[in-house]
């Protein structure tokens, strides 16, 4: 494995600062334990010009100096695609466009009738089309025989028509800049090739130019961030409804041609429909062609522009409330628009909270959807990188920012193993802010040193490169692979993965997330192609016009390659397993669909004859994307012995009983959460109890011949097996108690790690030093710190510390709090309620006399009980260690007679800098020592 890897790589926000406090920033983060940041303008003042090129010049000499790494924030604020308000002046015909809907209602017959239709189009419009359809009974569903194309018949602002007989409505199709999103209005389109291709004139050439000899070397890449259709300001917009816009460019009309046969423009209209049924293959084959057109001239052309100049590019689209299928902030389909990233990507900044997984809750962000933040999101991302092999299983996560100065490393360490166990090994730390005091989405971690836990950072970025480093480098491993959903979603009724995602990892079954494209590469391979993956060829019912819309079409192979989505995957079946690059699942489990394509429905029917499994959620999808009644593939399914339907509740046990779960674990532990990481030389498991309040304590089996330890990555320090049952050659496998306390995660690693079969030294983010081996405990067969439990406790001779307290806080060495003497919340509103900083504990205790080094009575475990939220102890004048979070658990080295202890707690600075709209948006948590604190002696 070899030493230690940078895997952070913050943001580094610019207003413009003088030199002296760049340099000082980004020496602060290097003592921090970073090796590499992403420079944003956050705003500067001066974007694209001489202020801006100053400042970068300074940052990368300095980076050079130190030897960092540097990343560019490719616009002057997120989203990306204003070019610093450089493309609207420039290139104003690059900026998005919309196709929207206006309507008049008529009633026939009325021959010689006309319509004003110049009225209707406001400055900068332009009528596209005029279509007619007659209204079924007066309602809104339309008779879709009856759409005809009027635009011809438009002249000099006025449309003539004889109107027949019935209840008719006139639609007005109009290109337009209005209607979308207002804060994106002058944004790049996304979906224009050549539109696009003026963003990277904007940017990314300008900064080549001036800084294209540190390409590849000090300067890594561009980091990409949030760009969007912006088609309507929020997350929730679906297709089929009125009110809103739909994006729109100069490439859409002759793929949609291609998705819907030569008059496809009569069933425009539908895109604003629910009543007809006809609607959603209308609306399927408008989100296929943007959604591929996103990824191909947006980030793929970015992509394109990265590899031609030695760079690559990272980021992450707006994954928000499962808009990552959606158009408004959406992308249109997540995996799509993650093609053109050399990583995989996304955010978490507020939306994932410790016990926050059902429902949704507010923010200030607006109400976020929980579930799919807490269970959906990073395995969503992950996956992406798992089955691309162009992202070498990396996958970065902006994170930490906009949670408000509550967010102390406590709440970072728990987000870090979150994300982490869910597949996510590189990490941007969202901010340094060299600006104080910055409103700007705090925390910020140095903030001029004025941050208390400044002090601290260092501990958890070694932790965080240590985790990141385990888990990049080999090859992820899980049994099942989850159906990404989007495709349901455009045209009916769905469940969302991540439903899915958290049945399975409630009972501690791995998943990976897989797009269509990814699985309809299956039909590939099965027709001999011997490059796996690529377009599907077949055919398949579509619309052909407005008067039959159930004819036969043979289904073009490039359709499918506009962005080249099935060509990116490797995918074969084989010895009853579908392998996607280096995965190998044993089943797919299909979330609830009402409509899905022919190719993935026959992509399914070919792995289940080739021995894998395949499980529809709750039922089996009732339409075929462009076919007209019950399609030939739904019968082969129904037919096929390893397909079968089961509830959604069901599935774990189906898992299971089946023989595809990857661990087996005792108990039912809905908070714990793992993920199995082979790596040269062994497999690794990572741990974590994601529970705020409960103790996991279990037995888990490995499938596993050798012998394993724990290795503890906070303390980088490894110790054997808790209670191993022992290891069985018959099966394979391992057997041992597990036992985490809230916030704690712990990694099984062979335990030959740190000798020899590649798993080298671990150490310090960019350092090296051997994994130690010794027990902590000190004694053959005693329970290592931290796993204490019961039997422990109950082993041992408690000694509570109670009353007699000396506390005291800073500023000077410490001032004493007059009358306080016990433990309690000191930001009571009676005591300190916007103190930030440092609280010092004092007491001593005594232990028997007449005994002496090493003998019974001398050594003790220091609980502390509940700390808010970091802990330094030291014992006698002697420094005994520190934790950023639970469980503050301490071995003590007592001596006979009297003890001193001094145990100093750092709270988060939200409560002197109270009053931001990220802190006053969840409930704060006390500060100080709130124990109780024992003595196991």
């Amino acid at each position: 494995m070899g030493q230690t890897k940078n895997s952070l790589y913050p943001l580094f926000w610019q207003h413009g600062e003088k030199e002296e406090e760049l340099r000082e920033e980004i020496g602060k983060m290097q003592e921090g334990g970073i090796g590499g940041f992403i420079v944003e303008s956050r705003p500067h003042p001066d974007y694209l010009s001489y202020g801006w090129w100053r400042d970068l010049e300074v940052i990368l000499s300095e980076a050079e100096r130190r030897q960092m790494e540097v990343w560019i924030f490719d616009d002057g604020a997120y989203p990306s695609g204003l070019g610093g308000g450089k493309v609207k002046a420039l290139y104003p015909e690059a900026c998005k466009r919309y196709i929207a809907k206006r309507q008049i209602d008529a009633q026939g017959p009325l021959p010689g009738a006309s319509f004003q239709i110049a009225p209707w189009l406001e400055e900068g419009e332009a009528l596209y089309r005029v279509i007619a359809g007659k209204r079924a009974g007066g309602r809104e569903a339309l008779e879709e025989g009856s759409l005809v194309d009027l635009t011809q018949a438009v002249t000099a602002g006025r449309l003539y028509w004889d109107i027949p007989a019935g209840d008719w409505r006139v639609f007005l199709l109009v290109v337009t800049r209005n209607g979308g999103e207002e804060w994106t209005k002058d944004y790049v389109n996304p979906i224009s090739y050549e539109a696009v291709g003026r963003f990277i004139d904007v940017v990314y050439e300008e900064h080549y130019r001036r800084f294209g000899d540190r390409f590849g070397k000090t300067v890594k890449g561009f980091f990409v961030d949030e760009p969007r259709f912006g088609s309507t300001a929020t997350y929730e917009r679906v297709l089929g409804t009125d009110g809103h816009v739909y994006p729109w460019s100069e490439e859409v009309p002759g793929l949609l041609e291609e998705e819907l046969g030569e008059r496809w423009a009569c069933l425009l209209p539908l895109l604003w429909s629910r009543e007809n049924a006809l609607g959603r293959d209308v609306q399927y084959a408008y989100m296929n062609v943007v959604s591929r057109l996103f990824a191909r001239d947006f980030t793929g052309q970015i992509r394109e522009w990265c590899g031609r100049h030695g760079v690559k590019v990272i980021g992450h689209v707006v994954e928000d409330n499962g808009v990552h299928a959606r158009i408004g902030f959406g992308p249109g389909h997540y995996f799509r628009s993650m093609e053109g990233f050399d990583a995989a990507g996304l955010d978490v900044v507020y939306q994932v909270w410790p016990e926050h997984k059902d429902g949704f809750f507010t923010s200030p962000f607006g109400y976020l959807d929980a579930e799919f933040f807490y269970w959906g999101i990073s395995k969503m991302a992950s996956s992406a990188a798992h089955i691309d092999p162009a992202k070498n299983g990396v996958t970065m996560c902006e994170i930490f920012g906009a949670y408000g100065w509550q967010e102390g490393l406590k709440l970072m360490k728990w987000l870090t193993d979150h994300v982490c166990v869910r597949g996510i090994n590189m990490l941007v730390p969202h901010a340094f802010s060299p600006k104080y005091p910055d409103p700007d989405c705090p925390p910020h971690f140095y903030a001029k040193g004025k941050n208390p836990q400044w002090r601290y950072f260092r501990r958890w970025a070694d932790y965080a490169n240590r985790v990141c480093t385990l888990l990049r480098d080999g090859t992820h491993r899980a049994t099942a692979a989850v159906l990404y959903h989007a495709e349901a979603e455009w045209g009916g009724g769905y469940q969302p993965f991540e439903k899915v995602v958290r049945a399975l990892a409630e009972a501690q079954i791995d998943c990976d997330v897989l797009p269509g494209d990814c699985l309809t590469g299956i039909a590939c391979s099965a027709q001999g192609n011997e490059e796996m993956g690529g377009a599907v060829e077949g055919c398949a019912k579509a619309p052909t016009g407005c008067t039959d819309a159930t004819g036969e079409r043979a289904r073009l192979a490039d359709v499918a390659a506009v962005a080249g989505s099935e060509g990116i995957y490797q995918v074969k079946v084989a010895e009853g397993r579908l392998w996607v690059n280096r995965e190998a699942y044993q089943a797919i489990l299909i979330p609830y669909a009402e409509c899905l394509p022919q190719e993935l429905l026959e992509a399914l029917d070919l792995a289940a004859r080739g021995g894998v499994s395949v499980v529809f959620m709750d039922g089996y999808p009732e339409h075929v994307y462009y076919a007209a009644g019950r399609h030939a593939v739904q019968t082969a399914l129904d037919e096929n012995p390893l397909v079968e339907a089961c509830g959604l509740a069901q599935a774990a046990d189906w898992m299971k009983g089946h023989g595809f779960a990857d661990i087996q674990v005792r108990d039912y532990c809905p908070d714990l959460r793992f993920l199995h990481y082979e790596r040269e030389g062994g497999s690794v498991y990572f741990f974590t109890n994601e529970s705020k309040w409960n103790t996991v304590d279990t037995r888990v089996t490995l499938r596993e011949d050798g012998r394993l330890a724990f290795y503890d990555a906070m303390e980088d320090v490894r110790y054997p097996l808790l209670e191993e049952i022992g290891i069985d050659g018959a099966d394979g496998t391992v057997t041992f108690r597990l036992v985490l306390e809230p916030y704690q995660s712990v990694f099984v690693v062979p335990e030959a790690a740190g000798e020899a079969g590649g798993f080298a030294e671990m150490g310090a983010a960019g350092e090296t030093g051997a994994l130690n081996r010794a027990e902590l405990s000190g004694k053959s067969g005693e329970r290592p710190i931290p796993l204490v439990d019961e039997a422990f406790v109950a082993a041992r001779r408690e000694k509570r510390l109670e009353g007699a307290w000396r506390i005291s806080v800073l500023p000077g060495e410490y001032e004493a709090l007059n009358g306080l003497t016990e433990i309690t919340n000191i930001s009571a509103a009676d005591i300190l309620p916007e103190y930030s900083g440092r609280i010092c504990y004092e007491t001593s205790f005594e232990l028997e006399s007449g005994a002496g080094p090493g003998e019974a009575g001398t050594e003790a475990v220091l609980d502390l009980g509940q700390v808010y939220e970091i802990s330094d102890v030291e014992l006698n004048g002697r420094f005994v260690g520190n934790k950023i979070c639970p469980p503050h658990l301490y071995r003590l080295e007592c001596r006979p007679g009297r003890n001193e202890l001094r145990i100093i707690v750092t709270n988060t600075f939200a409560k002197e800098k109270m009053g931001n709209v990220f802190d006053r948006a969840m409930p704060q948590e006390p500060s100080g020592l709130l124990g109780p604190v024992r003595l196991y002696l």
